[in-house]
């Protein structure tokens, strides 16, 4: 898939929301609230134009605890010409429940093209002259592709564990999976000749044909977690550290009774 992609960076904008030095931090502390936005432009042949902003603001109160801050809010809002669309909102703070960070993020996230190579990681067979349109074997451009649109709620807590630099993380999350193939119709708006793409059966098809995606999965899901973990954090500052260390174990379990599938587990590990 061709794809050309431009950012366009404006410093000025980024200025509030990028920390200062060591050395100046205490001769300029920032108070209140401190806003930076930045503008995103990117063009794919097959998705069409993208566009849209992400926003950060952070709450630094008198300034008395900066470089940390007392809230912090990201937002990011961006959509594609033919239909691709991101929302999402995450909020940080340890000053709304006293003794305890608050991380929470509300995400709605479409991927008109999302890559499927199949299970089995490297053992998947890859043919990249499927989806190379200038290639005899050619098939489709989405063929190691499907249409995934996924909402996320997160909500996690941490506190401490008594011994410095230690906290305990718990949490909830439900993610809510729409798949379906490669809406081409869509895709192709634009498009002429030798560039539209054909209607085909991708290889996401082809494993439910085969039967290694079940009919009752085939369009997606729910699942719910419940998180639990341990965090050791040593940075001497959090977004921009000259120093010092962060590790995390976080056990993400899925029960049966409040998921379609069976329970599982699952551990994921951050150094």
């Amino acid at each position: 898939m061709k794809k050309r992609l431009l950012i366009s960076v404006i410093l000025l904008l980024l200025n509030p929301i990028l920390y200062a030095q060591t050395d100046s931090v205490n001769e300029h502390p920032k108070t209140g609230y401190n806003f930076g936005a930045l503008p995103i432009v990117g063009f794919s042949t097959d998705v069409g134009v993208l566009y849209g902003v992400i926003g950060n603001l952070f709450d630094y109160g008198k300034g008395d605890i900066y470089p940390k801050y007392y809230h912090n809010l990201y937002l990011e809002i961006t959509r594609t010409s033919k239909g691709g669309q991101t929302y999402q909102m995450f909020f940080d703070s340890e000053h709304v429940i006293k003794g305890l960070r608050l991380t929470a993020d509300v995400s709605h996230l479409t991927e008109q093209a999302f890559p499927f190579y199949g299970f089995n990681g490297t053992e998947s067979v890859y043919d990249k002259r499927l989806e190379d349109d200038e290639s005899s074997s050619y098939v489709s451009r989405m063929f190691y592709r499907y249409d995934r649109k996924i909402t996320r709620v997160l909500v996690n807590l941490q506190g401490s564990l008594g011994i410095p630099h230690f906290r305990w993380l718990g949490g909830i999350q439900t993610i809510d999976y729409g798949i379906n193939p490669v809406d081409v119709d869509a895709l192709n708006k634009g498009l002429k000749g030798s560039k539209k793409l054909p209607h085909v059966d991708g290889l996401y098809d082809d494993y439910v044909k085969w039967g290694l995606i079940g009919t009752e999965e085939k369009n997606g899901g729910r699942l719910n977690f419940l998180l639990l973990g341990i965090v050791c954090d040593t940075r001497d500052n959090e977004p921009n550290p000259n120093k010092g260390i962060w590790s995390e174990a976080v056990v993400a379990v899925a029960p049966q009774g409040v998921n379609t599938e069976k329970g599982f587990t699952r551990l994921a590990i951050t150094h």
